[in-house]
């Protein structure tokens, strides 16, 4: 049995959107996002932009965004109703045509999705404590695994000896980062206290949920999952978990529903 890849069908669903919205047009969407504007139309964002805290270019948080529909509808036509930011009908007017606020992360209609995913870098420059994120990311379910911290640590831009001496000082008390149960503590208390980072901090949490370390159209303040379409909220809850890539050295913390 073939099993669907993720990344084409996430793909397949922003095309379908912008497709059935430059056909029919979605009242109950701009009516939600309180457009008054009676044409307007959706355009796919392909751009990949260039991201302070990620220090490189990235794929934005925003799928989507509308525009002011100046385009004659015989040219629409000819493109199957499909626009993106890169388009040739929108030429150079993609930035005097955009919507402002009008972002939106399409997700497929499941829970199993990601809100976002930090790796070192992004971390490092949003929270400034790399103990912290090697916290979250370390071994600490199978003593046989523990040897694996040593490099997990290096990656997050620390070591075991920094590890041990920040969270010992946390706790009040000497830990030791060989052995499972301070391990887990250590694991629990960085999730507990990088979430407790995101719900007070407003900028943070603007980073996490909406990708505002993009500017206007390319962060989503609105998002269409398996909820419906609706505003993002920055205070709904979340987990934190490991990213999957972890046994490949591809070390990332994982901001899920």
């Amino acid at each position: 049995m073939m099993v669907d890849n993720k990344a084409l069908k996430g793909l397949k669903n922003e095309i379908d959107f912008v497709k059935n919205f430059n056909q029919y047009s979605d009242k109950l969407i701009l009516r939600k996002m309180e457009i008054s504007e009676n044409d307007v139309l959706a355009v796919h964002l392909n751009s990949m932009i260039y991201s302070e805290y990620h220090e490189k270019k990235i794929y934005p948080k925003s799928d989507i965004c509308l525009v002011k529909n100046l385009l004659n509808k015989d040219l629409l036509i000819t493109e199957d109703f499909y626009l993106s930011d890169n388009s040739q009908l929108l030429k150079d007017d993609f930035n005097d045509l955009y919507i402002p606020n009008s972002g939106i992360s399409i997700k497929l209609k499941t829970t199993r999705y990601t809100i976002h995913k930090m790796g070192p870098t992004f971390f490092n420059n949003v929270f400034k404590n790399p103990e912290l994120g090697a916290g979250s990311s370390i071994y600490c379910m199978k003593i046989e695994e523990i040897k694996k911290n040593e490099q997990i640590c290096k990656a997050w831009g620390t070591s075991e000896e920094e590890v041990q001496s920040y969270f010992s000082k946390a706790f009040k008390q000497t830990l030791n980062i060989k052995k499972l149960d301070d391990l887990k503590r250590i694991k629990s208390f960085s999730n507990e206290r990088i979430k407790a980072l995101i719900k007070g901090d407003d900028s943070i949490a603007d980073l996490i949920f909406k990708g505002k370390y993009c500017d206007d159209p390319y962060f989503a303040n609105w998002i269409y999952d398996q909820k419906g379409f609706r505003k993002i909220d920055t205070t709904e809850e979340f987990k934190i978990t490991t990213g999957s890539g972890r046994s490949r050295g591809d070390y990332t913390i994982v901001i899920k529903p």
